[in-house]
């Protein structure tokens, strides 16, 4: 495939005046501070081994980090251009191809590939996954469901393409969750929204739940805030008391 779309020999120039096809670079995943680590010395130690991608409009489709790379170096960036007759498809694929040499993606940043290129480039949620190499269906649902909500775009994508844990909190500062499962985070997400329409995207407290709702009696919402409220547990474990006290507190005023 690479053949076919490669349009004459690498030449050199000087990695700042590189401009990006942002739409496919920014499909890539960003690479960790180890793997950067490890492109710059392969770089400083054994030259460029791979040209960067070069599309018809002159935009850089592949090979970010080279580009960082030969800036920090101080040294010129190999190229090489991109026939014009290239399909999308074509290019999607080898910047696939170039995206996955030699690295080891984690399956949370594979299925955010697949929605990326489902939603940007037109795949078919099978096709994407086909080329991705990426498996689990309810994986890209998962990551579908985060995609579809604002706050939880903004939130979570981020940290889970760049392979970061993610934590969830209710309102009182108890943990859900931490961690980087897209099926539990999916999950925990979920319950949080039939409980609540209320959500904080602040830094320390990602999710509110208003208790006093699920209480039935004042009597009750003053016995939960008195003992349970702060305690250090799960929300499940706070909403199963809950049941315990509206049934204790409504035969008292029955």
């Amino acid at each position: 495939m690479a053949a076919k779309i490669i349009d004459g020999v690498p030449y050199s120039t000087n990695p700042k005046t590189i401009k990006f096809n942002k739409e496919i670079v920014e499909l890539n995943v960003k690479k960790t501070d180890e793997e950067y680590q490890a492109l710059l010395a392969s770089i400083r130690d054994n030259g460029q081994l791979h040209p960067i991608l070069i599309d018809s409009n002159g935009l850089c489709i592949d090979g970010r980090h080279r580009v960082m790379v030969c800036i920090e170096l101080g040294i010129d960036v190999e190229c090489v251009n991109i026939k014009a007759t290239a399909t999308m498809n074509e290019i999607i694929e080898l910047a696939n191809a170039n995206e996955f040499a030699g690295r080891s993606l984690t399956a949370t940043q594979k299925a955010f590939r697949v929605i990326d290129m489902v939603r940007t480039y037109g795949y078919t949620v099978t096709a994407a996954r086909i080329k991705v190499g990426y498996n689990d269906a309810k994986g890209t649902t998962a990551v579908n469901f985060i995609y579809n909500n604002k706050e939880y775009a903004d939130k979570y994508a981020k940290l889970l393409k760049e392979n970061k844990p993610v934590h969830i909190y209710d309102k009182e500062g108890t943990k859900l969750y931490s961690g980087k499962s897209l099926r539990t985070i999916k999950e925990k997400l979920e319950l949080i929204e039939k409980q609540t329409e209320e959500i904080d995207t602040s830094e320390d407290k990602v999710i509110e739940i208003d208790y006093n709702e699920y209480i039935d009696t004042a009597k009750g919402r003053d016995f939960y805030w008195k003992y349970v409220g702060n305690a250090m547990i799960t929300m499940d474990a706070k909403l199963e008391l809950i049941k315990c006290i509206n049934t204790r507190f409504k035969k008292i005023e029955d």
